[in-house]
């Protein structure tokens, strides 16, 4: 009985310390992405690889993710002429949007839900865009858009707020 009994808690003990499954250690990127993320660059990335980048020197932004799906994302470019004198006209170019988002972690993309958007064409609109993590780094690649300047991918950088 009581070799029996050793045999059970070696077992037992085997199991609790075999190495775990790499992936089973690794966070969703759901829970990856939770928190706020502030932008280290912007550019549109044609398909001969040339980068652009309208945004100008003082490009700045953030994007937050809540753990119910809720999102917030704005990009805010240089200062443009102001016409107006207005605080409620932006001298600014801007991206603004929020919203809900969803995750599909086989295919590393989330789903942009825009409740509402500064350009009123993307109330209501998705975005899809595929999410690559590295650390304290998140980089967005949307899909292709045909413009007049030609085929490109809007790509973002952030880095995590602390």
């Amino acid at each position: 009985m009581m070799i029996q009994r050793s045999g059970v808690l070696i077992l037992a003990l085997g199991i609790s310390l075999a190495p775990k499954d790499a992936t089973a250690q690794q966070p969703s990127l759901k829970e990856q992405l939770l928190g706020t993320w502030k932008l280290a660059a912007v550019a549109d990335v044609y398909e001969n690889g040339r980068k652009v980048d309208d945004w100008g020197k003082s490009v700045g932004g953030a994007a937050s993710f809540d753990a119910n799906g809720r999102f917030t994302y704005m990009i805010i470019g240089g200062n443009l002429p102001d016409r107006t004198n207005s605080p409620r006209v932006s001298s600014r170019m801007v991206v603004a949007y929020y919203g809900r988002y969803t995750v599909d972690e086989a295919k590393k993309t989330v789903t942009y839900v825009a409740d509402r958007s500064t350009n009123p064409g993307f109330d209501g609109g998705s975005r899809t865009v595929t999410v690559t993590l590295s650390g304290d780094d998140m980089t967005q690649r949307s899909q292709p858009l045909q413009t007049p300047r030609g085929m490109l991918i809007p790509e973002t950088v952030f880095k995590r707020a602390k």
